[in-house]
């Protein structure tokens, strides 16, 4: 029997290789600046709410209703992203935010 480690190690690095030298590019190039800024904004106001309003859930329904509301703020200018994007976009401010959290730490 033959190792195909290697064969799938290959055929991975192609994949992502693809993805990141085309497909990226030309999902990124459909998208406009404003349709991210907007996307990145809804995100990072509902992150935020979240935090402020939604004190006594866990982290994961705070995610699910911010994924809620990012959705619906989207919908309201006649948007829509998949879930994938919109988690990860959430995801990216979540770690934004606890980055400002811990350097105002630091600076007190």
């Amino acid at each position: 029997m033959t190792d195909v480690t290697w064969i799938v190690i290959g055929v991975l690095i192609a994949l992502l290789g693809g993805y990141f030298g085309i497909g990226r590019p030309l999902i990124q190039s459909k998208l406009s600046a404003e349709q991210i800024f907007m996307l990145q904004n809804f995100a990072k106001i509902a992150v935020q709410a979240a935090e402020q309003i939604i004190e006594l859930i866990t982290g994961k329904d705070k995610k699910t209703w911010a994924m809620d509301t990012v959705k619906a703020l989207l919908a309201k200018v006649g948007l829509t992203f998949d879930d994938n994007t919109v988690s990860a976009v959430i995801e990216d401010q979540v770690y934004e935010m606890n980055k400002e959290k811990e350097k105002k730490e630091e600076e007190v």
